[in-house]
C-alpha cells in the first residue's frame, strides 16, 4: 500500500467519525509513519507516547496488546498494534462514544494490517558515532 493510500485512509477515518480529532500510525520504537488531524509540533511526542504506552500494556498484560484506552479531561486516546512493528493512535473528544470508534479502529486495522510493517532497527556493529 502506498503512502498516499495510507494518508487517504487516515484522512477518511478521521473525517468520517465526528468525535475523532486525529490519528497517527507510528513505529513501535516511536517514529511517525503517517498522521492526520494533529499539529506538527505534537506528532513526535505522540509517537513516543504511543510506543511507550503499548510497551507498558504489553509488560503489564503479559502479551500482545489489543487496545489501550486512556480517558482524560481533554479527550480519549485509543492505542492499538496496527501491523508488524507499527501502532495506531486515535484521539477523540471527551464525550465520544467508544463503541463505534473501537469498531472502526478494528475495521481500519483489519483492512491495512498486512500493508503496515516497519522492521525493527538494530544497533550498528560499527559502534557509537564519535
Amino acid at each position: 500500500m502506498t503512502a498516499t493510500a495510507l494518508d487517504w485512509l487516515l484522512t477518511d477515518f478521521v473525517d468520517r467519525l465526528p468525535d475523532v480529532t486525529g490519528a497517527l500510525i507510528s513505529t513501535t520504537d516511536g517514529l511517525k509513519v503517517h498522521q492526520h488531524g494533529l499539529q506538527k509540533e505534537e506528532v513526535d511526542t505522540l509517537s513516543a507516547v504511543c510506543s511507550g504506552m503499548i510497551s507498558l500494556g504489553r509488560q503489564a498484560g503479559g502479551g500482545a496488546v489489543r487496545q489501550v484506552v486512556t480517558e482524560g479531561d481533554e479527550g480519549l486516546v485509543f492505542l492499538t498494534a496496527a501491523g508488524e512493528g507499527t501502532n495506531l493512535m486515535v484521539l477523540a473528544t471527551p464525550n465520544a462514544d467508544v463503541g463505534p470508534i473501537g469498531y472502526e479502529i478494528t475495521q481500519l486495522i483489519t483492512s491495512v494490517r498486512s500493508h503496515l510493517s516497519s522492521p525493527a532497527r538494530h544497533a550498528s556493529s560499527a559502534g557509537p558515532v564519535q
